[in-house]
């Protein structure tokens, strides 16, 4: 649009659409089955709705009727071009697969476009299909942008709900091998998870300092952490956890070091 249409201090930049006949969205496209979820599908690069995720003909002439139908539109903050917040919004309804809601979202950086490659830091998407409906939201940040000095922060909830499986729903805020993340002023790092599930709950977190400094002839790195983790059992009444500690100090002075 040559300006943007207001909406209080928002405004909408672009609009965009999707038909598609005969065209339908599908696991099996990017390499997955109809075992899995679709977060992995919504996760699949190129991230969100795109028209590589779908089928066409001859493929698509197997499922009864299919058509994709889809809308979106591009938001910001309308008294600086979309710099302090951006956001791209678009739903999809894929007959007979799939409704989808993806959103995309940056902050101090230059507008979201229709259509930009970049992948922008926060995203959040709503997917109903196969009996199930799965949810998530994220982010991927860094200040500034590309170094991250400042801050770095990872950080991803999910959650599912299976109709014709009632006791396989979960919710998770970050995971055991994907746990929430910070790193500010890359000194301080923070990992946590929660994990819940009818199966039971899992829960950890994870601090650690990592401080490197040089005076004249001496470098000191002072490094320390602290950890703790535990699950309960709904399956079997069971429950246990841990806690761990420790640190450590080096100094070089030239050519000679303590520990």
């Amino acid at each position: 649009l040559p300006a943007p249409i207001p909406l209080g201090p928002l405004g909408i930049y672009g609009f965009r659409g999707l038909l598609g006949y005969n065209y339908i969205a599908t696991k099996e496209v990017v390499g997955l089955s109809s075992d899995d979820r679709w977060y992995d599908y919504y996760t699949h690069p190129p991230r969100g709705i795109h028209t590589s995720t779908f089928i066409g003909p001859p493929e698509s002439l197997d499922y009864t009727a299919p058509i994709a139908l889809g809308a979106g539109a591009v938001l910001g903050t309308s008294f600086d071009n979309g710099s302090i917040l951006s956001a791209r919004v678009m739903m999809v309804l894929s007959l007979p697969s799939l409704f989808m809601l993806d959103g995309r979202a940056s902050i101090l950086s230059s507008r979201l476009g229709l259509d930009s490659s970049d992948e922008p830091p926060f995203y959040a998407f709503v997917a109903w299909g196969d009996n199930s409906i799965e949810m998530g939201i994220g982010a991927d940040y860094q200040l500034p942008k590309d170094k991250g000095w400042i801050l770095e922060l990872y950080a991803e909830v999910q959650a599912g709900f299976h109709f014709n499986a009632p006791k396989a729903w979960y919710v998770n805020f970050g995971t055991q091998q994907a746990p929430v993340h910070a790193k500010v002023l890359s000194l301080l790092t923070a990992q946590s998870f929660l994990m819940l599930s009818a199966q039971g709950i899992q829960i950890g977190a994870r601090a650690e300092l990592d401080i490197r400094k040089r005076f004249g002839p001496a470098k000191v790195h002072l490094q320390a952490y602290l950890e703790i983790a535990g699950h309960i059992s709904f399956e079997r009444p069971q429950m246990g956890g841990y806690m761990g500690a420790g640190g450590k100090i080096d100094v070089d002075i030239w050519i000679v070091g303590l520990s």
